[in-house]
């Protein structure tokens, strides 16, 4: 412990347990080896007891100092520092390849070390620069480095299937471009890229990808992309493609769906969900901008369309007929196709054209007036004579002059007065006629039981019990009569009696 050290190196001062060993042990130690003594690549500097037992502090020749138990040194088995050592062991590990063969490369020598990795710069036969390989790509067993890189070039040209001038649907193709890819023109025209593999295997579409050429065989029709309807402001397209129910149609502009699938949805809703189309109409309805929409369309309607103007002519006037005797509408007075057939008859009657309604030369008559027929309480009733007074054989065209005279004439048959036509309640005596005493129109053949049940309850005054549009139970009172006859409510008593 007398030895001189270093002024660098700190002083150990050995443990208490240490202290208290046998001198002989440390005689020996200190006998084998000996401060300054070389160990290959180190000097030994001093003990060290840090670790619980003798050690030696020695330093490398690269300026590194580290620790060092007595028997690695004097065994050989520590002669440096740690990175030296591993440096020595992967020189002793890379295995000179100078002027060997690898395939097409040729070593021509070591060009360093990369990531722990030798490597050497080869020459190629197919006459490339010299290129830069690590050694075990060469002396790797599967898969090794055998050329610059032209190997790989070379061998799919060989495996190459030639495709110039084989059809896929309507691609022809007509080059090879690079690797995998071929050049191929469409029967449109167009020239696209396409991978050989996917071809063959049908992964790929077999035309250029437009619309057009997307469009199905069996379609029949201009087809027509979204982008350019939407352009030229149309509400449907049509692609020429089946959507994935099937249909071959036209698709909406303003969700891309197939309009037969989008009817199909639809239907199915108001099916389902019955109060909330009815509340959607309410609140559609309701909305100013809609009210001001339909106003406008039903303008634009009438002034291009005579016969629909007609339609609605014949509407208003059976409506301003029951509305003189206070009776409700008729119940589904929805007949606008009817009424459009039979006006289209009288037209053809008469040898008349949609051109000479047009301009106003002839006007739509009743042959028998409106307020000539026998309009009651009973909606059946009533509408059975609405088909009757609206029918073909009850229509015609007259001019204006002749219309007046028409009017004149049946003021004085049916006896009105000089302010109109007078519209009568014919409830009392439609019910007499259907409970046998006269006889009633042949038009009421297989409903008198309804009308009379209807007529009765407007005679009698009796609650009819509805549903309301909320759906609830609820009890509607009819309108009362004036001038209710006692006879009436004795027959109708004697008939329920009966």
């Amino acid at each position: 412990m007398d030895e001189a050290r270093p002024g660098a190196i700190a002083k150990n001062i050995a443990p208490s347990f240490i202290l208290g060993q046998s001198n002989d042990i440390m005689a020996n130690a200190r006998a084998s080896i000996a401060i300054g003594q070389r160990f290959s690549n180190c000097v030994v500097l001093c003990s060290d007891y840090s670790r619980g037992k003798l050690h030696w502090r020695c330093r490398c020749d690269c300026g590194i100092t580290f620790i060092a138990g007595p028997s690695r040194l004097t065994g050989g088995t520590t002669t440096s520092c740690v990175s030296c050592k591993k440096k020595s062991n992967a020189q002793a590990k890379v295995t000179n390849l100078e002027g060997r063969r690898f395939g097409r490369l040729v070593i021509l020598g070591r060009a360093g070390s990369r990531a722990g990795k030798a490597v050497w710069r080869c020459q190629c036969d197919c006459g490339s620069e010299p290129v830069l390989i690590a050694g075990p790509r060469l002396l790797v067993k599967s898969g090794p480095t055998r050329s610059c890189g032209c190997l790989a070039k070379e061998a799919p040209a060989k495996r190459r299937i030639d495709l110039v001038g084989r059809a896929f649907g309507k691609l022809s193709v007509v080059r090879h471009e690079r690797g995998d890819l071929w050049i191929c023109r469409c029967a449109c025209g167009t020239s696209i890229k396409k991978r050989a593999q996917p071809l063959r295997e049908g992964r790929t579409l077999y035309h250029c990808g437009s619309f057009i050429c997307d469009a199905e065989e069996t379609f029949i029709g201009p087809a027509l992309s979204r982008a350019q309807a939407k352009k030229m402001n149309l509400p449907r397209y049509s692609p020429g493609k089946r959507c994935k129910r099937g249909h071959l149609g036209s698709y909406l502009v303003s969700n891309m769906s197939c309009e037969l699938c989008h009817q199909k949805r639809g239907l199915e809703f108001k099916e389902n969900y019955p109060e909330k189309m009815r509340l959607y109409d309410k609140r559609s309805r309701a909305r100013p901008v809609a009210k001001s929409n339909r106003n406008a369309t039903l303008l634009a309607r009438r002034q291009a369309d005579p016969v629909f103007r007609c339609v609605e002519l014949l509407r208003t006037r059976v409506g301003r007929t029951l509305r003189r005797i206070s009776v409700k509408k008729i119940k589904a007075f929805n007949r606008g196709s009817a009424l459009e057939d039979a006006i289209y008859s009288v037209l053809q009657r008469q040898g008349l054209s949609i051109g000479d309604i047009k301009d106003g030369q002839y006007e739509l008559d009743h042959v028998v007036p409106l307020a000539a027929w026998m309009w009651s309480a009973s909606s059946t009733a009533n509408g059975l004579i609405e088909r009757e007074a609206n029918g073909a054989s009850n229509l015609q065209f007259l001019s204006k002059s002749a219309h007046r005279r028409k009017t004149k004439q049946d003021r004085e048959r049916y006896g009105w007065s000089g302010s109109g036509p007078a519209y009568k309640d014919h409830t009392e005596f439609l019910c007499s006629l259907l409970l046998g005493e006269g006889t009633y129109p042949t038009y009421f053949a297989g409903n008198e039981k309804v009308i009379v049940e209807e007529l009765k309850v407007a005679l009698t005054g009796t609650r009819e019990v509805t549903l309301s549009k909320s759906g609830r139970l609820g009890s509607r009172r009819p309108p009362r009569r004036k001038g209710k006859k006692a006879s009436v409510q004795v027959r109708l008593a004697a008939a329920d009696a009966g």
